[in-house]
């Protein structure tokens, strides 16, 4: 029999084990709890948000109820709203869309003298559910109203919970409505229900067993091995989920189908006048939607990974509208590239080759590098090689970023692009004027060229040129068109 004393130093042991195992354990769930909370909280700020927003074009659609033309033109390239209806009578009395159906959005039937309401809607031609804004107005005694249903793509993006590996799933409720369809109520500590703050909306988010895992691991050991394999989880788990759905499938699937079209911007010589470049811009002609601006596409190609594919596609693109021009002067054609681009051999090859079949027909191909992507040594080699075949360099948006003047002085530039939002402190009483006086006299002391993006006054062309920027982009000369649009350029053809 075990003796008191050996049994004292038995709990001396196992009492603090047991402690800190009941104290680990009990951090571990708050911690998991807290992350749910907080992600469950930001979803429904984002949520009301975007109701909000879209709330806000709904009462702009009500001021002129009738006016179908106004609401098609004001929603045309509209982001958060996929189609607005106004509604009067039990009818449908504009869309916002031209080629929509008169499917109505909501059930007319259902209306009420609420001033506002959230309903879940179908998306045309899916099964997948959306949101729908419904809003009321009196006009000279008849009731108005307009529904619009949010963009189920834009509010994927928003609310990121797609992209989210820490949530096993997320549902909102609105009423008696749920979505996704098989979403249930549930409870417990890895369960947290946010209020969205719009009617009776509530947004719930259940922990993912990922989350829960890895909480636990790293409250109890802090292994570095653990961590290693639980971030490899992750990353194959989220290229796996979002390779077959969401708007990282439906973008890959654009650049395969090549719906992305370039526009084009003048580079002119201010002295002159003439026309000695362009640089080119990348749209995505939807076949729904109609043409979309980078600000929406492009954060989802770099979370993703795909703008290089993009890349390649704009290169090829570029050279194939070229094809049938040739400049008798020396006319150059900027295109944007990520910094990883550089990296492989097989993309300087294609350049190379791209770059002297634009040369035989006076085309000089630049490479456009955004100031806030970061360059390791590998690609300042491999632009340097580039450099050497003839391709120029060009730093765009310069003074954005953190380029430093050893980066300037090491790596072969030929440009820098001094972006917008310096040009428009030109005539006023901003802090930036005195930077774009700097940066000037930095370019000119390093012997670089410079380029002024967003010259948009003749004001500011005449500052520019007078302290000898000579190269002017912006819509004072043209705005970005594709190409067969830009009959200036037939001045400099052979």
């Amino acid at each position: 029999m075990m003796t008191r004393s050996k049994v004292s130093v038995w709990m001396i042991y196992i009492a603090p084990v047991i402690l800190v195992t009941l104290a680990v354990a009990i951090l571990g769930v708050l911690n998991v709890r807290h992350t749910v909370q907080a992600l469950a909280e930001g979803y429904a700020q984002a949520y009301n948000r975007i109701v909000a927003n879209v709330a806000i074009e709904n009462e702009s659609a009500l001021l002129q109820p009738d006016n179908c033309d106004y609401l098609q033109q004001a929603l045309r390239y509209e982001r958060e709203i996929y189609q607005l209806q106004t509604i009067a009578d039990g009818q449908i009395l504009c869309s916002s869309l031209d080629h929509a159906d008169r499917r109505a959005i909501i059930d007319i039937e259902k209306l009420d003298e609420r001033p506002q309401r959230v309903e879940l809607a179908l998306m045309p031609m899916s099964q997948d559910i959306s949101v729908a804004v419904v809003n009321r107005r009196v006009v000279d005694g008849k009731v108005y109203y307009a529904a619009s249903l949010v963009d189920l793509d834009y509010m994927r993006a928003n609310l990121g919970y797609r992209t989210e590996q820490r949530a096993k799933s997320a549902a909102l409720f609105v009423g008696d409505d749920v979505a996704p369809p098989n979403a249930v109520r549930t409870h417990g500590w890895f369960v947290y229900t946010a209020l969205a703050g719009v009617d009776d909306n509530e947004i719930q988010v259940i922990a993912s067993d990922e989350l829960i895992e890895e909480k636990a691991w790293f409250c109890l050991f802090a292994a570095i091995v653990c961590s290693l394999i639980t971030s490899l989880a992750i990353v194959i788990a989220r290229r796996f989920l979002f390779s077959h759905r969401g708007i990282h499938g439906e973008v890959k699937s654009a650049i395969k189908r090549k719906e992305f079209i370039l526009h084009f911007q003048l580079q002119v010589d201010a002295r002159t006048g003439k026309v000695v470049g362009v640089e080119a811009l990348v749209r995505w002609l939807h076949p729904e939607r109609g043409l979309i601006y980078p600000d929406v596409f492009i954060p989802v190609l770099e979370e993703f990974g795909l703008m290089t594919e993009l890349t390649e596609l704009v290169v090829e693109q570029a050279a194939a509208e070229f094809a049938d021009w040739t400049f008798t002067e020396r006319f150059h054609l900027g295109i944007n590239f990520p910094p990883d681009y550089f990296l492989s051999d097989k993309h300087g090859q294609g350049l190379i080759s791209q770059a002297k079949l634009l040369k035989s027909r006076g085309i000089q191909l630049g490479l456009e590098i955004t100031e806030r992507q970061l360059l390791d040594q590998r690609a300042k080699a491999a632009i340097t090689d580039l450099r050497e075949f003839g391709l120029e360099v060009l730093i765009d948006d310069f003074g954005t970023g953190q380029t430093s003047l050893a980066m300037l002085e090491s790596t072969p530039i030929d440009y820098l692009k001094i972006d917008k939002c310096f040009v428009d402190t030109i005539g006023s009483d901003s802090v930036n004027t005195p930077v774009l006086d700097a940066i000037i006299a930095m370019a000119h002391g390093l012997n670089l060229n410079l380029i002024a993006e967003g010259v948009e006054h003749r004001s500011q062309a005449e500052y520019l040129l007078a302290r000898d920027v000579t190269l002017h982009q912006g819509y004072l000369y043209s705005k970005p068109k594709p190409l067969e649009q830009l009959s200036q350029l037939r001045q400099g053809q052979a």
